[in-house]
């Protein structure tokens, strides 16, 4: 006899259409198998949800597609390598938004002997132009949240999500409230919170 309290196991399937509930979706042409390619079917199972948004967030390994999903990301605070990072960072924020957070012209610089980093971009006919603290390869975090007030600033009814993954390494997504709360409990992924 299974036991009442244990939640039920959901299939890869099930999975992706709770999420889909949540306004995580695959992109176009993205099947099931793909997703089978990069991780076994266990995995899924053992780690519900968490496993499968961190795929869906990642890199694909198969080169004909960009991305799982346009509505998850699975971000390492250890990605400045070079003056293009913190443009990858503002355009992936952009395209999470789904067009509520429309910046363009969007340029970066780092210089790691002369510790200076900035990120500009337009929006709206304004003119940003945000300083970065250089530590080595870290992200300077400040970014992430100056992006989330951006967001609310707008009123569009969104905010951007973090889900802790207890290392340096998190999933960020953006959704509205009601999409926050199915992914809280449905997904039972009570640790996404409003990025701040």
């Amino acid at each position: 006899m299974s036991d009442p309290e244990m939640p039920k196991p959901f299939s890869l399937e099930e999975q992706l259409e709770v999420l889909e509930g949540c306004g995580i979706r695959l992109c176009p042409g993205v099947k099931v198998e793909h997703l089978l390619a990069e991780s076994s079917r266990e995995s899924y199972f053992h780690q519900p949800f968490v496993h499968l948004l961190i795929v869906m967030g990642s890199a694909p390994e198969d080169a004909s597609f960009d991305r799982f999903s346009n509505n998850i990301w699975h971000f390492d605070s250890e990605c400045i390598y070079d003056s293009q990072s913190y443009e990858l960072i503002a355009e992936r924020f952009r395209d999470l938004a789904e067009g509520d957070l429309p910046i363009t012209d969007i340029n970066s610089h780092v210089d790691f002997d002369e510790e200076a980093a900035w990120l500009s971009f337009r929006m709206d006919g304004k003119a940003f132009k945000w300083a970065a603290e250089v530590d080595s390869d870290w992200v300077d975090t400040t970014v992430l949240s100056r992006f989330a007030q951006l967001l609310e600033k707008r009123a569009t009814g969104k905010i951007y999500t973090h889900y802790d993954l207890g290392g340096q390494d998190c999933l960020i997504a953006c959704s509205t409230p009601t999409q926050l709360g199915r992914l809280m409990t449905e997904a039972l992924l009570y640790r996404f919170d409003a990025l701040r």
